[in-house]
């Protein structure tokens, strides 16, 4: 029985392994120079941030970019001063009177839209002033490009999590990068061009907009460039907001595993085992730790912990020497966090309960 139980687990943790083991590997630096640069239209989503878009708006101002740009705000009909800080820097800005989520607001932006890349940013994000060169100059060969999302320098453990979280999704995406020549658009900090979003029909009304996006175009012949270009984004730093928000993530997640299943054609029959990864590395993790107590044996645990060990050294080059001492426990956190979630989120979906998107409090 023991011997069964070794072969399956260590079969098992194959996928695993090769995923995170590639996040060890940096991407490649680059620092495009094109004779003409494509035009870009910036979209930021906005609603109620009067907090954060100010920031976010004058560091898009401060880019160096050698082509055409134009900035595009879509309101979603906000309370606060959004509006009013907005035009203060934004080309245009769009007021949603009845707001439908970020997909619709995406859709309303691509057709108002007056130039050949659309470059999407959130309103709580800050970007460098070469992001939007290097990620659109990137883009040659490609659909689009996408950058990498890192959050702020932790102050609570909610937002440590959250950095432990983001280097486990950048392990996966470096994995596809590298071996399927694509990735997962991470929903802020990456470019498209507007003809192929026009003819994928724009965004479609998901949980999960990004990784929707990111399989139609995969599947329709379409790659997305994975850059080391970044962008500062913010972790929810209160427990329940980042709760929130998690549970639309995995909520979607699913959905799209789920679909993926259900159409699998030539390509979707490739990119699906990179969502089954994404949805089910926590179970997975904790399943391996819970064999271990019920069985007596540390197998398990000699096959996962270094799982554990390889998203924490990635992490640790983006985290002080205080946060990456933190670090392997916080990942625990963060494992059972995304168990328990993926059972919610995977119940939810399975018995027809709705969820809606909402806005992530700030």
């Amino acid at each position: 029985m023991v011997d069964l139980l070794a072969a399956a687990l260590f079969l098992i943790s194959i996928p695993y392994w090769a995923v995170f083991l590639a996040g060890l590997t940096p991407l490649k630096e680059i620092h495009p120079k094109l004779k003409k640069y494509p035009s870009v239209s910036v979209v930021v989503p906005a609603r109620n941030e009067e907090k954060t878009i100010e920031k976010t708006l004058r560091s898009v101002r401060k880019s160096r970019y050698p082509g055409r740009m134009e900035i595009i705000v879509v309101d979603a009909n906000s309370s606060d001063r959004t509006a009013k800080i907005v035009r203060k820097y934004a080309d245009r800005i769009i007021i949603e009177k009845n707001p439908r989520g970020k997909p619709a607001a995406l859709n309303r932006a691509i057709k108002s839209a007056r130039h050949e890349v659309i470059y999407i940013l959130d309103a709580d994000s800050t970007i460098g002033k070469n992001t939007i060169r290097d990620v659109t100059g990137s883009m040659h060969g490609y659909a689009g490009s996408s950058g990498i999302n890192l959050p702020g320098m932790p102050t609570t453990l909610t937002t440590l999590v959250g950095r432990i979280e983001n280097m486990f999704m950048l392990s996966t995406n470096i994995f596809c990068s590298k071996v399927m020549d694509t990735c997962l658009a991470t929903g802020k900090n990456f470019a498209v061009r507007k003809d192929v979003l026009r003819k994928l029909g724009g965004f479609r009304d998901a949980l999960t907009e990004d990784i929707n996006l990111s399989i139609r175009l995969y599947e329709a012949g379409y790659k997305l460039r994975m850059v080391p270009v970044y962008a500062e984004e913010s972790i929810p730093p209160r427990f329940s907001w980042y709760m929130k928000q998690q549970k639309r993530w995995h909520a979607g997640s699913v959905s799209e595993l789920l679909l993926s299943a259900r159409t699998l054609g030539s390509r979707r029959l490739t990119i699906f085992p990179i969502f089954v990864i994404i949805v089910s590395s926590p179970v997975v993790f904790f399943l391996f730790v819970l064999l271990s107590f019920i069985f007596s044996t540390t197998l398990p645990l000699i096959l996962i912990m270094p799982i554990l060990l390889l998203t924490v050294s990635t992490a640790a080059r983006y985290l002080s020497a205080k946060d990456a001492a933190l670090a392997p426990a916080t990942f625990f956190v963060f494992g059972f966090i995304q168990f328990v979630l993926s059972v919610w989120s995977s119940w939810r979906i399975l018995s027809g309960r709705n969820i809606s998107w909402q806005k992530t409090p700030k």
